[in-house]
């Protein structure tokens, strides 16, 4: 037992040996260190990338939030727009029919005296205002007059038909006869 304590290996003291092993643990230490500083600094590059990747990403879905709040402002006010030109128009189409409206009486009207003024008779004005109107123009032949008043009085559209005035004139070497006729519209 004795033997197996006694070594007879000559052996270096612990301090010596401590001092011989250090530098191999620093140098293992710092490679370890050094390592575990490239692998910190690789793995932050990694994510700086990726934050990078996602600021570009983002920085374009900003910019395109951007010209799609431009273009929906540019389509609203265009909207707006076309809304106050509709408008505009509607109220014009309005107004065209009501100008449709209270012309259509007058075309009738005018039909009317056109078909019942024979062919011996010029109209030189017809004109309207409001519920009544005024024919001047000339005939050849006085009979014609009477006839054009019996026809207007006869049609449903015109009532108190006169003829107002009546001269001669002599026109071309003719004796032409002028006139002007009232009437009220029904």
């Amino acid at each position: 037992m004795i033997l197996a304590r006694i070594n007879l290996v000559p052996q270096k003291p612990l301090a010596e040996r401590i001092k011989q092993i250090i530098p191999a643990v620093l140098v293992v230490g710092l490679c370890l260190a050094i390592f575990a500083i490239y692998l910190e600094n690789r793995q932050l590059n990694d994510k700086i990338k990726l934050l990078n990747a996602d600021i570009t990403k983002i920085e374009a879905e900003t910019t395109l939030a951007a010209q799609l709040i431009i273009a929906k402002d540019r389509l609203a006010a265009e909207i707006n727009l076309l809304n106050k030109n509709q408008s505009e128009l509607k109220n014009r189409v309005t107004k065209i029919e009501k100008i449709r409206g209270r012309k259509k009486p007058f075309s009738e009207a005018l039909i009317s005296i056109a078909k019942s003024l024979p062919t011996s008779v010029k109209c030189n004005k017809i004109s309207f205002q409001k519920n009544s109107g005024k024919i001047t123009g000339t005939a050849l032949r006085y009979d014609d007059l009477p006839i054009i008043v019996k026809r207007l009085t006869q049609d449903p559209k015109f009532k108190n038909v006169v003829l107002h005035d009546i001269d001669r004139v002599a026109q071309n070497s003719r004796q032409n006869i002028s006139f002007s006729m009232m009437f009220e519209l029904n």
